[in-house]
């Protein structure tokens, strides 16, 4: 018996094909990506690329050419996070002296006063759609209604912390719906601005 050879293949190995579109993305360069940007022509990869109405854009290019109403300035912040303070601390102090007047209506008048609030704060921060507006405003009007619930629910939550006291039933009451027109004021507020980018 004789023995075999190893058999081997003499055909010439094919060279791999470079894809030319193939390059490293330009924040990330261990990605691997054939998207550019439309306006620079930069690789960009998925996670940096921002769709607009003419196709990708890197960040960079999509900033350059954001257009004013989305870009909010520090006095848009200032002024509308001041408004909204103020109107929340009213509403805070005006909420805790007509819960037994309106009843469970007082909801319903916070939510449409919420809206109201929205524009007028909103019209402050010369209608600028930024979400940082919209977090600032949302944010202050909060602070100002805890701070103007404070007078009448500081004193029971005093009371109760040392033992002195429990709430009955109807103590409750009061809480919860100051809390209930809170949440719908602050709602309000915010419903005005679905769209904010």
């Amino acid at each position: 018996m004789a023995a075999q050879l190893p058999h081997y293949d003499s055909s010439p190995e094919e060279p791999q094909q470079v894809d030319p579109l193939l390059r490293a993305c330009f924040r990330h360069p261990a990605v691997e990506t054939r998207l550019t940007c439309t306006h620079c022509e930069t690789p960009i990869c998925p996670k940096c690329m921002i769709v607009c109405e003419v196709g990708m854009k890197c960040k960079q290019c999509t900033s350059k050419t954001a257009s004013h109403v989305v870009k909010a300035e520090w006095r848009d912040w200032l002024l509308s996070g001041l408004v909204s303070t103020i109107i929340g601390l009213v509403f805070g102090v005006v909420v805790s002296q007509l819960i037994f007047g309106f009843g469970y209506y007082l909801l319903l008048l916070s939510f449409w006063g919420g809206k109201w609030v929205g524009n007028l704060a909103h019209r402050c921060a010369r209608f600028k759609m930024a979400k940082s507006v919209l977090h600032v405003m949302t944010a202050c009007c909060s602070a100002g209604i805890l701070l103007g619930l404070l007078p009448t629910v500081l004193p029971m939550l005093v009371v109760m912390a040392h033992g002195q006291h429990s709430l009955s039933q109807g103590e409750y009451y009061p809480m919860l719906m100051e809390l209930g027109a809170s949440v719908a004021f602050v709602f309000g507020l915010q419903a005005n601005f679905r769209y904010f980018r």
